[in-house]
């Protein structure tokens, strides 16, 4: 908000017009935008209803449809409100009256029906609607207007149509030849659009190296995309783990919606470790945050305007969660969005916000009440409550971001931050140091965990061999002034809510960027295993020809197996190799060019 008000301050604007059939051609149009009387500028931000919100997941484009918000904070009929549907690829499918047109929406609607045949079948498409605070109009050449606008969007997706294509298979996790995978881990398949749940899954999944594979239990994420399975008893120790999706003369297969099947012995494998799992929850933290975001740059530090409201759940095991809800006090709305992190051992959701009274109005102070669908746990929920006695935190002050500028990776760096005057034992900070991409090379020990900072803290070591060479990372710092906390009602996990501020920062190491290495690890008849050991997330691919030219892409991935610090390793099987007596590879990272 600071730069839009220093770039475009308040004041008389002036619009300067040519049209080449007018009379006269040039004109010119000045319009006001300053606060107005009460020294309002933007309205609330606009907040779907919770049945909308759910049921614009599965729209039959065949009828019409009505958007539903709660009533807009401070609207008034000199507003304008927009609704503008756009697909998939960007372009617009509908759009409300505009301003000064018949029938167009003002500042105290709350609904606008799209009429039957605005969207086709079986498509995803994202609605905004937007309020414009309307503080000055002119319509002596066209119709021209200043105002202070806040919008809202949000994805729908139609239900039918006629669909040919099979869906695709993104990824399992464990990954494809993973190692040393926990032998509590859930098994996800992630899928490209919405599954038929229906399936009888035990009969479209042939599994191996488990005692028996009727025992695996599993269940759907709640939009369809995600397929969980989990041994009850655990996996076993030191062994192979295969899988194939849809195997032949399966009495089930995996489809999607429309019947379409993802292929026939899509196949995998991953290899348990030897030690058994603790008898731990599913779930080790819950943690719903209220916050302001700062900056640091080497001019100080400055608040970004911007607020959030976030929840992060923190898994004891792979995927040990299907779903999670959180409901909102005074609204009674179920929010289940959020994604799982690149290893899948945490959940996290995000909503951000231009003003604190929007943050305030759409997450108000109360009661809280987190809940999750665990694998092994069951449904289990806690109630928490969010009743702040002060403001946030203070924002998080780097005190060594210059020496952060020049990192030694082979040796440890001690990141210091100022003290928090009011911090205290029983409050929380954090530290997370991470890619472009949110792919984490370090992060401080979580809520309830023994080795986590608490509020007194003023400084943690990132260990030597964690951060890449050669590379700018995003760091934050973050203040969470905690308001409850609990481990009875979910036995033996952490949750609480609190307030933050967090800072974020770069850093950047020294030295030569990492290059990829790609070994030879195994060699059977008529196959090539190979090792590519890289960045931990980083995306690369491996590439083969038969002479030292023309090489093509024949596999992408990013590495997943620990290998040590910031490196880890992902295994490919050449199966085409045959009895050839040679065969060329070379790995890269996988937006190379050359």
């Amino acid at each position: 908000m600071g730069e839009l008000d220093s770039a475009y301050p308040p004041g008389s604007y002036t619009f300067e017009t040519e049209g080449l059939n007018d009379t006269p051609s040039k004109r010119n149009i000045v319009l006001d935008l300053n606060p107005d009387l009460s020294g309002d500028t933007f309205r609330g931000a606009i907040r779907f209803t919770a049945a909308v919100f759910h049921a614009a997941k599965n729209i039959d484009a065949s009828l019409p449809f009505q958007f539903q918000w709660d009533p807009i904070e401070g609207g008034e009929t000199a507003d304008f409100v927009s609704l503008n549907i756009k697909d998939s690829s960007g372009d617009d499918v509908y759009q409300s009256p505009d301003f000064g047109e018949p029938n167009a929406l003002n500042g105290t609607a709350s609904s606008f029906t799209v009429p039957s045949g605005t969207f086709r079948p079986g498509m995803e498409y994202e609605v905004k609607v937007e309020v414009l605070h309307r503080i000055d109009n002119d319509a002596s050449y066209t119709t021209a207007l200043s105002a202070f606008n806040k919008s809202t969007k949000m994805a729908v997706r139609t239900l039918g149509g006629v669909d040919n294509q099979a869906p695709d298979f993104y990824r399992s996790v464990p990954r494809n030849l993973q190692y040393e995978v926990e032998l509590n881990a859930v098994v996800a398949f992630c899928f490209s659009e919405v599954m038929d749940t229906t399936v009888a899954v035990g009969q479209a999944i042939e599994w191996i190296g488990v005692p028996d594979a009727n025992l695996f239990e599993s269940r759907w994420s709640p939009d369809g995309g995600i397929l969980f399975c989990h041994y009850p008893s655990g996996l076993p120790p030191s062994s192979s783990i295969q899988w194939n999706l849809n195997p032949p003369d399966a009495p089930s297969l995996l489809r999607d919606l429309a019947g379409n099947v993802i292929g026939n012995s899509i196949s995998g494998s991953f290899r348990t470790g030897a030690q058994s799992s603790p008898n731990l929850p599913d779930v080790s933290s819950l943690l719903l945050i209220k916050g302001k975001t700062y900056e640091q740059t080497d001019l100080g530090v400055t608040s970004l305007e911007q607020y959030f409201a976030g929840t992060l759940y923190d898994l004891n095991g792979i995927s040990s969660i299907s779903n999670v809800s959180l409901g909102i006090p005074g609204s009674g709305a179920a929010i289940d969005s959020g994604s799982f992190s690149f290893d899948h051992k945490q959940f996290r959701g995000i909503a951000n916000f231009a003003e604190e009274a929007d943050l305030d109005r759409i997450f108000p102070n109360g009661n809280y009440l987190l809940s999750v669908d665990s694998m092994r746990d069951g449904i289990q929920a806690v109630s928490l409550n969010f009743t702040p006695t002060n403001g946030f935190p203070p924002a998080p002050s780097i005190e060594n971001l210059v020496a952060a500028q020049t990192i030694d990776n082979q040796n440890s760096f001690l990141l210091q931050w100022a003290p928090w005057a009011e911090g205290t034992s029983g409050d929380v900070i954090h530290v997370a140091v991470e890619d472009s991409s949110g792919i984490a090379f370090f992060r401080s020990p979580e809520l309830g965990e023994s080795a986590s900072l608490d509020g007194t803290a003023t400084s943690v070591t990132i260990p030597a061999g964690f951060l890449p060479p050669g590379v700018t990372l995003e760091a934050d710092v973050t203040f969470v002034k905690i308001l409850d906390f609990d481990t009875v009602q979910y036995p033996g996990v952490s949750a609480a809510v609190g307030q933050a501020s967090i800072t974020d920062f770069e850093i950047q190491t020294s030295g030569e960027p990492f290059d990829p290495r790609l070994e030879v690890v195994d060699v059977q008849p008529g196959s090539v295993q190979l090792r590519l050991t890289g960045v931990w997330g980083q995306g690369y691919e491996i590439r083969m020809a038969d002479a030292l030219a023309d090489f093509e892409s024949v596999w992408l991935d990013s590495p997943f197996n620990p290998v040590s610090g910031y490196k880890a390793s992902f295994d490919y099987i050449d199966s085409t190799f045959g009895d050839q007596e040679s065969r060329f590879y070379q790995a890269r990272a996988s937006d190379s060019s050359d």
